[in-house]
């Protein structure tokens, strides 16, 4: 079993990058992955840093963390999970955000767990386990 890093992890451990450098990856677990909607959502965060010195910080940091974790991609099995789980979510009542339920979506289809900040939205998916970011 493996650990999907979500977008929230992922800026958690870039703050802590820009101070203790590539060292800091060892915080991730061994096993880590991160989906492609968090590179989305990160890539988005670099397009909208306020500066260029951000913008460089911020791009260098996700090349470091894409260059040390593989990426899954959203394909048909994904596809199966996630579809599953928003009708199961919607009828519950206890829908989550349109990203998390793709990121929950592509680590259960592929038997891994979910490191997050965002603990309490990605534990109203059932059977995902959640991990709290470093």
């Amino acid at each position: 079993m493996g650990t999907v890093v979500d977008s929230s992890a992922g800026i958690r451990v870039e703050r802590e990058w820009r101070v203790a450098g590539d060292d800091v990856l060892a915080q991730l677990p061994a096993d880590s992955f991160v989906a492609a909607i968090t590179v989305s959502e990160m890539l988005v965060g670099v397009l909208q840093s306020r500066t260029a010195e951000q913008r460089r910080t911020a791009e260098a940091f996700l090349d470091v963390l894409l260059a040390h974790v593989p990426v899954l991609a959203f394909g048909e099995k994904e596809a199966r999970e996630h579809a599953h789980l928003h009708v199961l979510l919607r009828r519950a009542g206890t829908m989550i955000g349109a990203a998390d339920l793709e990121i929950a979506a592509t680590a259960l289809a592929n038997g891994h767990n979910v490191m997050t900040g965002n603990v309490s939205e990605f534990s109203r998916v059932p059977g995902l386990i959640v991990r709290s970011a470093p």
